[in-house]
């Protein structure tokens, strides 16, 4: 795995100031052989004609698929990794709109060294349609303070629908993005892991796919089929980038994240079943998420606390703020450890950056009978913290 990162090094200017020699020298026989053998065994053909038509169908791309675009990994955790090291050397920084999956800040720093840019965006009950909008002005305004600091930016990480909140960014807004990143010259990580996990009919979904970009060789799709399909323990993931740079480092360390050739079969027998998925699956599943969400409003909001009307994505976002003992994020601590005491494990809104105390996600995509479990025993933990406020009263 050493040399991922032996690689990335070699090729940090390729993507941020022109070709890097390293890519133009002649390269030994064994450096041959090993782009011959990751090219022809990594990256399944059929699979990822399958793919092209899959994600068309899904995503509705504004220009058709090219399939030597699209690069394959055995998971959305290790494109991230490699985009840290090909787009930004260590100290650098990637912004990402709050909040945000805790993960990331690992993701992008544990091996490449890559800081993350944590920006604060209007919370719900400062915007007319109730929701976390993506406050294009907020990242300018954090990219320019950052430039006074001396902080480089290289990239922005977006996911499109949220982690945790669940909603769902405007076309506006990632036209706002698009236009942004093209004035300052920065990458846009386009993280769209639950593109298809949009429950709520009134909702449209949009894709930054969809839209002309006016630096094309900077935007960066990702897809997996670990949430939108609940198969997290296959292991495959994409990304589709035109930046021809991007994709000849991204070909030569595919040989330490390639997916195994079985999953591959597998998974392009099921998108070839366009009628199953189509009209059988996936509007199963988006019925599932959205009796999971009204069952989740009605049992929370019965016992004193409130959920985000949040239109898709497998996560709940729960305003517990009610049962806070003072109203800061210690108090959001103890609240976790009560319920986690009483079997219940909601991850805290401190740890995925939100700046308000009180917040948790839930995950609401457990079988039938766990999730009934969970649900009855964090609602009595609920009632009995407020049972106990209204004896101390």
């Amino acid at each position: 795995m050493f040399q991922t990162s032996l690689f990335a090094v070699q090729t940090f200017g390729s993507l941020k100031a022109g070709p890097a020699p390293w890519l133009q020298a002649p390269r030994p026989p064994f450096a041959r052989f090993l782009t011959f053998h990751v090219l022809i065994f990594s990256f399944n053909v059929s699979f990822r004609l399958s793919l092209k038509n899959f994600l068309e169908r899904n995503f509705h791309p504004l220009l058709e698929f090219d399939v030597n675009q699209l690069i394959v990994t055995n998971g959305v955790t290790v494109l991230l990794e490699n985009l840290a090291f090909a787009l930004a050397s260590p100290g650098e920084y990637i912004m990402i709109p709050k909040p945000y999956y805790f993960r990331l800040d690992q993701d992008f720093f544990e091996r490449p060294g890559v800081l993350t840019l944590p920006v604060d965006q209007p919370l719900p009950s400062e915007t007319a349609d109730n929701r976390y909008r993506l406050d294009v002005p907020a990242l300018e305004t954090a990219f320019l303070q950052a430039a006074r600091e001396g902080k480089v930016v290289r990239a922005i990480h977006i996911t499109n629908p949220s982690n945790p909140t669940g909603d769902v960014y405007t076309a506006q807004e990632l036209k706002d993005l698009l236009g942004f990143a093209h004035r300052h010259q920065l990458h846009i990580i386009a993280n769209e892991l639950y593109g298809m996990s949009i429950y709520d009919q009134q909702v449209k979904f949009t894709s930054i796919l969809t839209l002309p970009h006016p630096d094309p060789d900077r935007v960066h799709f990702l897809w997996g089929f670990s949430k939108d399909l609940g198969l997290s323990g296959v292991r495959v993931s994409i990304m589709y980038t035109r930046n021809s740079d991007l994709l000849k480092y991204s070909k030569l360390t595919g040989y330490y994240i390639r997916p195994t050739g079985m999953a591959q079969n597998r998974l392009r027998q099921l998108m070839d079943d366009q009628d199953f998925l189509d009209n059988q699956a996936l509007p199963r599943v988006r019925e599932k998420m959205r009796g999971r969400y009204q069952s989740v409003k009605q049992e929370i909001e019965g016992c004193g606390g409130r959920v985000h009307p949040s239109p898709a994505t497998v996560f709940r976002w729960l305003d517990l703020t009610s049962f806070l003992s003072s109203p800061d994020f210690q108090a959001e601590q103890e609240l976790f450890v009560r319920l986690y005491s009483a079997g219940v494990h909601l991850m805290t809104g401190e740890s995925l950056g939100h700046s308000v105390p009180g917040w948790f996600r839930m995950v609401a995509a457990l079988e039938d009978d766990v999730h009934a479990e969970g649900m009855k025993r964090l609602v009595s933990e609920l009632n009995t913290i407020r049972r106990e406020r209204q004896e101390q009263q």
